[in-house]
């Protein structure tokens, strides 16, 4: 298909897009022009790793039609500057962007990729209460507690506002939270019982449910840690399943997951569970030693490309040397990367 001619002007481009994407969302038609956004995106970033305001646009248009792929070409590239269109980039369309992202790969069940986007989201530096930030944080809680059985510790830079008004907006999570940490499915399951017009109305008693489930294979795990053998009927009491038949499900399906090792006696109904048979020594398991090694040697070389574009703006000079700049604005922009334009963003309150 021929690409449509779009204008020089990015901030004009910018405007139009998300006026045609409400358009769509209105319409109920999202997936009808989700190829346009595309275009969009390659014309007017200056590279591939440069986030626009559009980005945010395709990724909701993506969700509402459940078509994940074109977005996926955007969101698997790891953002290292903001355009500015014409100094009018807004910080919701930022904080959108990590948002919708971390809702496409949860769905997609890419919880590593998806917790990575909701703390970007929520450690973007603000001074007020942001309706986006509080969703995410939510979601946080819930991928984390999937992925490590806790919820992690945001980093020592993430603003006030969370500690002072998000964390308290999000009890519920919290006792979620607190409960998953006891290992007992009784009481998560009590907390979801409890809570479950909130987790209705915030859209994620599906989420909450795989967190359930996730402590249901957790608690399974722990006993391949004690057990060499085990009835189902063993397995079902200990881990408060329902029965045997239950027990067998989710075993069968943590073994097709490669999450234990285990094999199931239909005969008598008996568990056995094995080691880990990965030597990590294949050709396969080398070149993703090697490919890992690759990402952190290009992520070193970034972070040092960007440390020294800050070391070199007039406001970080005047800082170094103990100067008070009173107007930082005098010194005129401050370059595109992340570390800046994070801190540039307008610090807004928006609703979704």
């Amino acid at each position: 298909m021929r690409e449509p001619p779009l204008s020089t002007d990015g901030k004009s481009d910018a405007e139009l897009c998300h006026l045609f994407t409400q358009s769509l969302v209105e319409l109920k038609t999202p997936l009808r022009r989700i190829d346009l956004l595309c275009c969009a995106i390659r014309k007017i970033r200056l590279f591939e790793s440069q986030l626009t305001s559009i980005h945010a646009d395709l990724c909701q248009l993506s969700l509402l039609a459940k078509c994940f792929k074109p977005a996926l070409e955007f969101l698997d590239v790891d953002i290292t500057s903001i355009s500015q269109e014409g100094g009018q980039f807004d910080s919701r369309y930022f904080l959108l962007y990590y948002y919708y992202g971390g809702m496409i790969y949860t769905v997609l069940k890419n919880y590593d990729r998806a917790l990575y986007f909701f703390e970007v989201c929520v450690t973007t530096p603000a001074m007020a209460v942001s309706y986006i930030m509080l969703e995410a944080y939510k979601k946080y809680i819930l991928i984390s507690l999937i992925l490590h059985g806790k919820v992690l510790n945001l980093p020592r830079y993430t603003s006030q506002v969370i500690n002072r008004y998000i964390k308290p907006l999000s009890q519920q999570y919290q006792e979620l939270a607190t409960a998953y940490l006891v290992n007992s499915c009784e009481e998560v399951q009590n907390i979801i019982t409890k809570y479950q017009q909130v987790f209705v109305r915030d859209h994620n008693l599906g989420l909450v449910k795989q967190v359930l489930a996730y402590l249901y294979k957790k608690n399974i795990q722990r006993l391949t840690k004690t057990f060499l053998t085990l009835s189902l009927s063993d397995v079902a009491s200990r881990v408060q399943l329902s029965g045997p038949a239950e027990a067998e499900k989710y075993i069968l399906s943590m073994i097709e997951d490669g999450e234990i090792f285990a094999t199931i006696n239909q005969k008598d109904g008996m568990v056995v569970f094995h080691d880990d048979p990965e030597k990590y020594n294949s050709p396969q398991m080398l070149a993703n030693f090697e490919k890992e090694m690759a990402a952190c040697t290009e992520l070193d070389k970034r972070v040092l490309e960007m440390e020294e574009e800050v070391v070199l703006t007039p406001q970080y000079v005047r800082k170094a040397c103990g100067q008070n700049d009173q107007d930082d604005q005098a010194a005129g922009p401050a370059p595109t990367n992340v570390t800046n334009a994070q801190g540039q963003i307008k610090q807004n309150t928006y609703s979704m």
